[in-house]
């Protein structure tokens, strides 16, 4: 797990000039973290015995929907440096600087509806199985669901 993380979010105050933007970030990234780490813990220390199917799906789709999760945003930079070589070898009629700073706005916009359609496309679609028992989770006491409704949702019969 992500155990190094906490110590890195600790001393936010001291990378950042104000250190409010930082720490806030950290603080959130921090919570997500924790929940993350709940989660993975409770299914193992409840699915490990009599449930090892669902357990095995759990853990493969948390995984995957991470791997995914990060090729996307690595597949999105390598996209990105290569459409920087192109604008910088095209005959247009502006200077490099230029050119650069354009490809760093167009870059830059693409970027910010990209992030939350890859991850819904993640969750939903290509890896669905770690969005469907976190989903279960963080409404299990709330609404009361149990095991059977895991199960349901996942698409699995209960053994």
């Amino acid at each position: 797990m992500d155990h190094d993380f906490y110590e890195w979010a600790s001393d936010a105050h001291l990378r950042a000039p104000d250190g409010f933007s930082e720490m806030a970030a950290a603080a959130g990234v921090s919570a997500s973290v924790a929940e993350r780490n709940e989660m993975l813990a409770y299914a193992l220390r409840t699915f490990s015995r009599g449930h090892a199917q669902l357990l095995a799906r759990i853990l493969s789709g948390y995984e995957r929907a991470r791997r995914l999760q990060v090729r996307g945003m690595a597949a999105y930079a390598a996209v990105a440096v290569l459409a920087l070589v192109v604008v910088l070898a095209l005959p247009l009629p502006m200077e490099a600087d230029l050119r650069v700073i354009a490809w760093l706005a167009i870059a830059g916009l693409l970027f910010i509806p990209f992030i939350p359609l890859w991850i819904l496309l993640c969750n939903h679609v290509l890896a669905p199985d770690w969005n469907t028992y976190a989903t279960w989770y963080r409404r299990r006491d709330r609404k009361g669901l149990g095991f059977e409704d895991l199960y349901r949702a996942m698409g699995a019969t209960r053994p």
